[in-house]
């Protein structure tokens, strides 16, 4: 069942996902910080970053370090069913 969080606080009460779609610039935090930490609690999710702004060198790094993808925004809807039926 999908669950929509407000913040880094009330996703990181999340005790089981499959799928993390995490904006870049939350407001109680980096997305790219908690797509780490989301890795870390669970290493099989499937995460991604979701921005308007494209991500430099070293941010494509991090995300292929800890095993993220970066979805452009705005996402279609039909992009975000894709998403949670891979």
């Amino acid at each position: 069942n999908p669950l929509c969080c407000s913040g880094i606080a009330q996703a990181s009460a999340v005790k089981e996902f499959d799928l993390a779609l995490v904006d870049w610039n939350l407001e109680d935090g980096n997305g790219v910080d908690f797509l780490a930490k989301l890795r870390n609690k669970n290493p099989n999710a499937s995460l991604y970053l979701m921005s308007a702004t494209k991500p430099d060198e070293t941010i494509k790094r991090k995300l292929d370090q800890i095993g993220a993808f970066y979805e452009a925004k705005p996402l279609s809807p039909i992009r975000v069913k894709q998403l949670i039926d891979l």
